[in-house]
């Protein structure tokens, strides 16, 4: 889990400084967490892609990117 905070002031002539803070917090996930996820949310992961390239994922893959099919009556539905 990795929780920060973006602090930005708006600056304006004539007016007093605008200060304005944006937390965010993102998790990651490893594979398996990810596939277990989306299969427990009715979902089949058809393949997982490593980066917008369409390269397989595998360890030190720059991305994940899985395609999943929404699983309904036992069969996957195409989403598209």
């Amino acid at each position: 889990m990795l929780e920060c905070t973006f602090y930005q002031r708006l600056i304006e002539p004539g007016r007093a400084a605008t200060r304005f803070e944006t937390p965010l917090r993102m998790r990651y996930f490893f594979r398996f967490e990810l596939e277990l996820l989306l299969e427990k949310s009715g979902f089949i992961v058809q393949r997982l892609y490593g980066d917008y390239k369409g390269r397989r994922f595998r360890a030190g893959s720059p991305k994940m990117i899985p395609v999943a099919r929404r699983i309904t009556r036992g069969k996957a539905e195409n989403l598209a």
